[in-house]
């Protein structure tokens, strides 16, 4: 099914997703590097704003209802 779910989506919403991949990669490990509270928590927003915006734009490909 998600071979399916992949074919269907659009070039520039594939982009865009392998672009925010990426950028959720660079924020988890800062995260693990990270020893100051209050930085570490300005990177915790970011990724969950990555991760937001990842599951946005796979919901209309997904049928999910809950974000």
């Amino acid at each position: 099914m998600t071979q399916t779910i992949i074919d269907i989506m659009p070039e520039h919403v594939k982009l865009r997703i392998a672009e925010l991949s990426r950028q959720k990669i660079i924020l988890e490990d800062q995260i693990e590097h990270c020893n100051s509270f209050s930085q570490r928590s300005m990177l915790e927003q970011d990724l969950y704003d990555v991760i937001h915006s990842i599951m946005l734009l796979t919901r209309p490909y997904t049928g999910e209802q809950n974000v």
